[in-house]
């Protein structure tokens, strides 16, 4: 799979026990584990780094990825964060969505989803319509 790197984000914290998680930007640009405002999302983490390594994670287009999630899911719902940075389903377009489950399951599986870009002004149109 297709992951981001080289790009000198490290990790704020600990997160070898977080790949497959939702990560974000914190305020010293570090990756952290995401919580529900979803704000400054990167991606999925792809590797365990620990603190200070540098993070991988899947990178936006049209590829797949895993996420761990927090709630039930059925195939074709956009994935924004819980406070814990697992994925859950999308409930209104101001979240910002980082993918759509190619995968049904429930709280506590990992899911393969299509990593999108939150960013393209048709990516609402797409997934949260």
């Amino acid at each position: 799979m297709a992951t981001g790197g080289g790009h000198g984000i490290a990790a704020g914290a600990d997160l070898s026990a977080k790949q497959h998680y939702i990560i974000v930007l914190d305020t010293s640009g570090d990756a952290q584990l995401s919580d529900a405002t979803n704000r400054g999302c990167l991606g999925v983490l792809a590797n365990k780094p620990e603190s200070g390594e540098g993070v991988k994670f899947y990178v936006v287009g049209d590829i797949t990825g895993q996420v761990v999630i927090g709630s039930t899911f059925t195939i074709g719902e956009g994935i924004v964060s819980d406070s814990a940075g697992k994925g859950i389903p999308s409930s209104d377009d101001e979240q910002v969505v980082v993918g759509m489950s190619l995968q049904a399951g429930v709280s506590g599986d990992t899911i393969k989803y299509l990593v999108r870009d939150p960013h393209s002004p048709d990516y609402d149109k797409e997934f949260l319509s």
